[in-house]
């Protein structure tokens, strides 16, 4: 098998696992059509943007991104958002926990907006984020954060 062959073959498991998956938490911007819930940054020459293209109408799609002010998801299909400012007191003090902390509330309150049996798409411009929410593992100060989504996912019966 040649690289191109290779290339092609990881291609399309990669899409298999997005098609087939309830749960799906990857940086793949070929996964448009992730599963039930998907955190997926999309980068473009160190330029992020996120990425719209059209996802079933059973997809809910968030958007989530923090600064060193503040916190804030949003939703452009219900035109709804939210914002905060960082919290006061948080275990860790940098912006990956924010970043974390975003995802997470935006999980909390998505799973509300999501059919029976739909999907729900978390974007966010932090590749830290999600491989933590992909691996479930993260640095010390965030176990706390990651067992609550957890929670709240299996609460809503969303498969995991």
């Amino acid at each position: 098998m040649d690289g191109h062959e290779r290339k092609q073959a990881a291609d399309d498991a990669a899409q298999y696992k997005c098609e087939q998956s309830k749960i799906h938490l990857a940086h793949d911007k070929k996964c448009d059509h992730a599963g039930s819930i998907g955190i997926m940054p999309s980068a473009d020459n160190g330029k992020v943007s996120w990425n719209l293209n059209l996802l079933p109408s059973d997809v809910v799609q968030v958007f989530c991104n923090a600064s060193s002010t503040g916190l804030s998801f949003w939703y452009l299909a219900l035109n709804l958002g939210f914002q905060s400012p960082l919290p006061s007191h948080s275990p860790v003090e940098d912006i990956f926990f924010y970043e974390s902390l975003c995802v997470s509330s935006a999980i909390h309150d998505a799973v509300t907006h999501v059919q029976p049996d739909g999907r729900l798409v978390v974007f966010t411009d932090s590749l830290n984020t999600v491989f933590m929410f992909n691996s479930l593992a993260g640095p010390s100060g965030y176990n706390h954060l990651l067992m609550d989504t957890v929670e709240v996912i299996l609460a809503f019966k969303i498969d995991f």
